[in-house]
């Protein structure tokens, strides 16, 4: 036999069929081309393996990924709707309260609140729900930080501050590192 004849190229390939009752399966080809000296094929040798049941199998699986994440969107949607809540009802209250040291408690309260929402939409807006962007949330919570701060702080009190602090690389203002030292 020439070199040719012994040359088989292997495939495999996944495909609907219908049986001679008409019902449909799925089978698993796993085969090879025989050739001759010129390249053309001269027959097919193989296996097929009905796979019917891994592809009913496989789909009930993705069935249910996307209920999963219906589920964990519909979740995450009433968590950061009753934080929410719970913020606005501190914020209700905080004109009521004639201390300063209880007023802080309660803008403390909201100002961590606002950050599990934040870690919240970072988990839910990723594929991997196993960890945060750290920069992109440290950008965030900087931000409100500063907000916050100013609402709450003289001017004054924020000179005193060092510009910048590093953390893994990011830059933060030092505005956040009093904001986290409370």
């Amino acid at each position: 036999e020439s070199a040719a004849l012994q040359e088989k190229l292997e495939e495999m390939a996944i495909f609907p069929l219908r049986k001679k009752d008409g019902t449909r399966v799925w089978v698993e080809d796993h085969g090879r081309h025989v050739l001759d000296g010129d390249g053309k094929v001269l027959y097919h040798e193989g296996i097929l393996r009905d796979v019917t049941e891994r592809k009913h199998a496989e789909e009930a699986l993705r069935l249910l990924v996307r209920q999963k994440e219906t589920l964990m969107q519909e979740l995450q949607h009433r968590v950061k709707n009753n934080l929410s809540v719970i913020s606005s009802l501190l914020a209700l209250e905080l004109p009521r309260i004639p201390d300063a040291r209880s007023r802080e408690v309660f803008i403390d309260a909201q100002t961590r609140i606002a950050s599990m929402v934040k870690i919240y939409e970072q988990l839910y807006s990723t594929q991997n729900l196993s960890h945060v962007d750290l920069r992109t949330y440290v950008e965030e919570l900087t931000r409100d930080a500063s907000r916050a701060l100013s609402r709450v702080t003289a001017p004054s009190d924020l000179r005193n501050l060092p510009s910048t602090l590093v953390v893994s690389g990011q830059e933060v203002s030092g505005a956040l590192a009093l904001w986290c030292a409370k």
